[in-house]
């Protein structure tokens, strides 16, 4: 998982590369495919297979492997088959993929509907240009963090290419035309500042880019977090605004007094004691500083305080634990009985 994070990396800060493993959404826009299961990864796989090959076959991975590749690709590929093959050739054809045209085409990726009715309708609905106004909420909060980091940074940097790309006579619009803003929720998990002797993460850099240069395309940055002291101090001085609530850390006042000009000095000793719902607003969204109240929010987020001696001192509920592995694992097989979760 290192190693990969490595490359994945090295391919995120390369200038040439528009584009990762061939979702092809930006092949349209002038960027480059790299749409092949490259082949020393292909080879080293079959290797490695070989080595763990029994008398009753071939491990189960790699034939999973093959027919995943075959359903995405459209074209039948086998373990078997690519061993005998590379035996033979040195130069093998390398299986291609493109998984723009098979979310095009094959929508029912894992079987439920979900996929069609739900997850892809924005992605169509821009490609039919019904509608210009869409908030669009990719949830990551399931994602490995090992992952977090290069997901954001590819997300990050594809709709700051896209937007580079807006100027250009094709799109029909002038350059700043179609703002987007991009909502970065928990940001100090992926933007985060980096300690001494730690290597600077990509979504970091790749963030730090768009707050910096994200302006002149159109593209803006709203950047929520509880630990500003955790965020990376180039993001946050780019930030010509500021809704603040309260804050008792030392540490994050402190970084806090240093991002922010020095008239607000003042103002920021009130931190501590804010009101919930009541955030210090300053910056250029505001002609002066002052303090705000916020609505009530309705519906009202499941973020309750857990009530820790009322549920252990009382017949509480109890998960089902079974639909919540169920859920977990897919809805695979549980031993000879079959889980049926409902949403």
């Amino acid at each position: 998982m290192k190693e990969t994070r490595v490359h994945m990396g090295t391919l995120l800060k390369t200038d040439n590369v528009s584009f990762l493993i061939g979702a092809g959404s930006s092949i349209s826009a002038g960027g480059v495919s790299l749409a092949n299961i490259p082949k020393p990864l292909e080879d080293a796989l079959l290797a490695i297979a070989k080595s763990e090959k029994t008398e009753s076959g071939a491990p189960d991975w790699v034939h999973c492997f093959y027919e995943t590749a075959s359903l995405i690709a459209g074209k039948s590929y086998s373990f078997d088959d690519r061993q005998t093959k590379s035996s033979l050739a040195d130069e093998t054809e390398a299986i291609c993929i493109n998984f723009e045209d098979y979310l095009s085409h094959h929508k029912d990726l894992s079987g439920p509907e979900s996929l069609q009715d739900k997850l892809l309708l924005f992605y169509d609905r821009q490609r039919n240009s019904s509608s210009r106004s869409n908030v669009v909420i990719i949830d990551l909060s399931l994602l490995a963090s090992e992952a977090l980091e290069n997901v954001t940074a590819l997300i990050g940097r594809l709709i700051h290419e896209f937007m580079q790309r807006l100027s250009f006579t094709e799109s029909g619009i002038g350059r700043g035309e179609f703002p987007v803003v991009l909502v970065l929720e928990e940001a100090q998990n992926y933007i985060r500042e980096d300690k001494k002797n730690e290597d600077d993460s990509i979504s970091k850099q790749v963030f730090e880019r768009i707050s910096r240069e994200g302006r002149k395309f159109g593209l803006g940055l709203v950047v929520a977090s509880q630990r500003p002291s955790e965020i990376s101090k180039t993001v946050l001085s780019q930030c010509n605004s500021f809704v603040v609530h309260r804050l008792q850390n030392p540490e994050d006042l402190r970084y806090f007094r240093e991002i922010v000009p020095g008239i607000y000095g003042q103002l920021l000793e009130h931190l501590p004691a804010l009101a919930p719902r009541s955030p210090l607003v300053l910056g250029e969204c505001v002609q002066a500083p002052a303090l705000f109240e916020m609505r009530e929010v309705d519906p009202a987020p499941r973020s309750k305080n857990p009530q820790f001696f009322k549920s252990w001192s009382t017949d509480s509920k109890t998960p089902d634990i079974k639909k919540i592995c169920a859920k977990w694992e897919n809805n695979v097989n549980m031993g000879d009985e079959k889980v049926e979760v409902s949403e």
